[in-house]
């Protein structure tokens, strides 16, 4: 049995670890997965390119711009799938 105290407390919100999640992903297979094309047409051209490149390299916090760029970037490549 659980203590009450766990079962009738307030909800707490839950973060997922995003940032952990694309830096064991790697830069490689990061930029793998990412339609650049797309990408450079909806952002200025590189500027996805640039963001892997500092997130990994010098440690900057972009990672929910990148993984937001990621999940467009699946979510193209299977609606387009012939």
């Amino acid at each position: 049995h659980l203590p009450e105290r766990l079962v009738y407390r307030r909800k707490q919100g839950f973060v997922a670890p995003v940032e952990r999640w694309l830096r064991h992903m790697g830069e490689a297979a990061l930029l793998k997965r990412l339609d650049l094309a797309l990408l450079d047409r909806l952002t200025p051209p590189g500027s996805t390119r640039e963001l892997v490149g500092r997130f990994f390299g010098r440690g900057g916090d972009y990672a929910p711009q990148l993984y937001a760029a990621l999940v467009l970037s699946v979510w193209h490549a299977q609606r387009n799938r012939v």
